[in-house]
């Protein structure tokens, strides 16, 4: 599994999905884990490439959301109603 990660490492970088997701509607969510940063990146890779259709949305919470589940399906499903 190490290898294939490795190996398939370009492939697996939201980045390099920008330019396809710009023409698509895009809820992008963090956490406090730490990983806010790349989402951020991916947020502004997307709009760079002319995509306007981004809900991001960043909760003080762990990564599995434990303590903001309700939250969590909240934002969902208004992103889902806005489609």
């Amino acid at each position: 599994m190490a290898d294939e990660l490795i190996a398939g490492r370009p492939g697996f970088n939201f980045l390099s999905a920008a330019p396809g997701l710009a023409s698509k509607p895009l809820l992008v969510l963090s956490s406090d884990n730490g990983l806010a940063p790349q989402t951020d990146a991916l947020v502004a890779a997307v709009r760079s490439y002319g995509g306007n259709r981004i809900t991001a949305y960043h909760a003080a919470t762990d990564h599995s959301w434990s303590d903001r589940r309700i939250d969590l399906a909240t934002q969902v499903i208004k992103w889902l109603e806005s489609l």
